[in-house]
């Protein structure tokens, strides 16, 4: 899968000056474009939704969602991974939750969860979801790719591999990875 790279920086979605401080670092399909995306001052949580070119967040197969609590969140990775699993089994009676993995990832805590509902309340379709959570020092990030159908073998491996890229770095913490916009 070809791969472009996005920055989401602390408050703005911004290209402009090259990382700063906590960065997460994610890679976006090229097929793909932002289908909503928004800032709420009093939760202090950007959220942005990604999906196929050609599908809209109200009708779509696959979608990205990040998710950044800028005020971080007083939980760890696996609380946020374990409020999430009770969340899902609450909302959709039948569903199926998995914790993939847990660790740490260049010094920082994540945890990574797949969920299956038969027919998801918001979508109304199948639902799989992968969601890597990662405890920062600043801010706390999730990422979540969903099918709203049954990914085949070719798909999950592509997701698992696509989080797995997914990471956290911070400049002052001279982790992030070398020629990243201006990192040396």
């Amino acid at each position: 899968m070809r791969v472009v790279f996005l920055l989401i920086t602390l408050v703005v979605f911004s290209f402009s000056k090259g990382l700063k401080d906590e960065n997460i670092l994610f890679g976006m399909p090229h097929d793909f474009k932002v289908g909503y995306k928004a800032y709420n001052p009093k939760s202090s949580l950007s959220f942005a939704e990604f999906v196929p070119k050609t599908e809209s967040v109200k009708d779509w197969s696959q979608m990205l969602t990040v998710s950044i609590y800028h005020k971080n969140l007083p939980i760890s990775a696996n609380e946020y991974i374990a409020n999430m699993k009770e969340m899902w089994q609450k909302e959709c009676k039948q569903s199926y939750t998995k914790v993939i993995s847990e660790g740490k990832e260049n010094g920082y805590d994540y945890a990574l969860i797949m969920l299956y509902c038969p027919k998801s309340k918001i979508s109304h379709k199948e639902e799989y979801t992968w969601i890597k959570a990662i405890k920062g020092n600043d801010s706390f990030y999730a990422i979540q790719k969903a099918f709203a159908m049954k990914p085949d073998e070719a798909q999950i491996t592509g997701t698992m591999r696509y989080l797995r890229q997914v990471q956290l770095c911070d400049t002052r913490l001279k982790n992030c990875p070398k020629g990243i916009l201006g990192v040396k």
